[in-house]
C-alpha cells in the first residue's frame, strides 16, 4: 500500500525538530494558457509568500513546507494526468485547479484518492455543488456574481443596448448565462447574445455585429484577457466606444497593461478591499500581485492554520477544521459553509479611471443592485 506525503508528514511530526521532513504541497498554475503566465506568476508569488511566512513562524506541526508547482495550462487532459500524478506523490493538499474547465475534472480525482483540494480561483458554481467534502475554494461563484452582476447592468443601464459575449471557456460560459438570466430578471433583454473563438478574425467579426447593432454596453465573459483587450483598443479611437464590463478582476493586470489608455472606463468586479493591500503588504515588501495572488496566499494560510487546529495533515482532518472555525487573514474573517464555498468575502463593482481603480458600489458578498450608475 502507498504511503502518502500526509502519514509521513504525521509520523515525522513526533520525530526531534532536528530530523523532521519537509511537508510537501502542490500549487497549480495555467502559465501555458493563452493569457495565463502573468496571473500564474501572481498566484505562485502569493503563495511562496504565504509558505514563507508559515515557515519562519515554525512551520506546520512543527515541519516546514515546501511549495512546488505545475502547469495544467486550462486543459483538462492535462489537468487529469496532473491530478493522478498528484495522488501518486502523496501531496496532502492541493492549491487549484485555476481554470473551471481543468478543475472540474481534477476535483473528482482527489475526491476520490483522499486529497484535500482548495482553488483561489475556479468559480463554476458546479465545483461545490457535487457533495465532495475534501473541495474547496476561496473565492466567489459564476452564479452568485452572474446574478449581482446582471441586477447593477439592469439598474445602472437601464435605458440603453446591451449585449453579452463569451468565449466557449467554461469560465466564460458560465459567466455569461448567470449575468443574461439576472439580465432578464430585472426586466432589461440584451440586445445581443454572441459567442467568439479568441483569432483576431473572429473578434474582428465579432465587434463588428456589436457596431453594426449599435451596442452602448458590452459584458465579456472571457477566460482569456486577450478577448476584452482587443474589444477595448478596436474601439478606443472610433467614434463608436461601447461601456465594456468584464466579469471579474481575475486577470485584469494583464488585460490593463495590454490595453493601457484604452482600458478608460472598464469596469469589474472584484473583492471588496483588495486595493487596499495591493500595495504596502508586509508580507510580500508591498508587491502588487493581484486577486489571484491574494487569493492563493490566503488559501496556503487558511490550510496552515487549519492543519494546526486539527493537530494533523491528514485531509479530511484538515477539512474538518476548515469548515469547523473562521480564519483572520488580510480580507478579513474568513470561513467555510458545508459545501466548501468560501464565507465572508464580499465583492464590489470598480470602473478603471485614469489609472486607478474607483469603486461604484458598496462592498456586499452580493454587491447590491443599487448604488451609483457610472460615470
Amino acid at each position: 500500500m502507498r504511503r502518502s506525503a500526509w502519514a509521513v508528514a504525521l509520523l515525522a511530526s513526533l520525530l526531534p525538530a532536528a530530523v523532521r521532513a519537509e511537508i510537501p504541497i502542490l500549487l497549480v498554475v495555467s502559465a501555458s494558457a493563452r493569457g495565463g503566465a502573468e496571473e500564474s506568476r501572481s498566484e505562485e508569488r502569493g503563495a511562496r509568500g504565504a509558505v514563507d511566512a508559515v515557515n519562519r513562524a515554525g512551520g506546520v506541526l512543527g515541519q516546514p513546507l515546501r511549495l512546488e508547482t505545475l502547469d495544467d495550462g486550462c486543459d483538462p487532459a492535462r489537468a487529469i494526468r496532473g491530478a493522478k500524478d498528484a495522488v501518486a506523490r502523496g501531496f496532502p493538499v492541493v492549491f487549484g485547479h485555476p481554470c473551471s474547465s481543468a478543475s472540474l475534472p481534477a476535483s473528482l480525482i482527489y475526491q476520490e484518492d483522499g486529497v484535500l483540494m482548495i482553488s483561489p480561483t475556479s468559480t463554476a458554481s458546479r465545483l461545490t455543488e457535487r457533495g465532495l467534502d475534501l473541495i474547496f475554494r476561496v473565492c466567489g461563484r459564476t452564479d452568485k456574481l452572474g446574478a449581482a452582476t446582471g441586477a447593477f447592468l439592469a439598474k445602472a443601464f437601464r435605458g440603453q443596448r446591451l449585449a453579452i459575449i463569451h468565449d466557449r471557456s467554461a469560465y466564460g460560459r458560465y459567466i455569461a448565462s448567470d449575468v443574461k438570466t439576472a439580465l432578464n430578471l430585472n426586466d432589461k433583454r440584451e440586445a445581443a447574445y454572441m459567442v467568439t473563438d479568441t483569432t483576431e478574425a473572429g473578434l474582428s467579426t465579432a465587434i463588428a455585429g456589436l457596431r453594426a447593432k449599435q451596442i452602448d454596453v458590452v459584458f465579456v465573459g472571457a477566460q482569456s484577457f486577450s478577448t476584452t483587450s482587443h474589444l477595448l483598443t478596436a474601439t478606443a479611437t472610433t467614434a463608436w466606444r461601447p461601456t465594456v464590463m468584464v466579469g471579474d478582476w481575475l486577470g485584469a493586470n494583464a488585460l490593463i497593461s495590454v490595453a493601457g489608455g484604452a482600458a478608460e472606463g472598464l469596469l469589474f468586479t472584484a473583492i471588496a478591499g483588495l486595493f487596499d493591500h495591493t500595495q504596502g503588504s508586509n508580507w510580500l515588501d508591498g508587491e502588487d500581485i493581484g486577486q489571484g495572488g491574494h487569493l492563493a496566499h490566503i488559501a496556503v494560510e487558511i490550510w496552515a492554520e487549519a492543519a494546526r487546529r486539527a493537530g494533523s495533515v491528514a485531509p479530511r482532518k484538515v477539512a474538518g477544521a476548515m469548515k469547523a472555525g473562521r480564519f483572520k487573514t488580510e480580507l478579513g474573517s474568513l470561513g467555510f459553509d458545508s459545501k466548501g464555498d468560501i464565507d465572508g468575502l464580499s465583492y464590489q463593482v470598480y470602473r478603471w479611471a485614469a489609472g486607478q481603480p474607483v469603486a461604484v458600489t458598496q462592498p456586499n458578498p452580493a454587491f447590491p443592485e443599487t448604488g451609483p450608475s457610472p460615470p
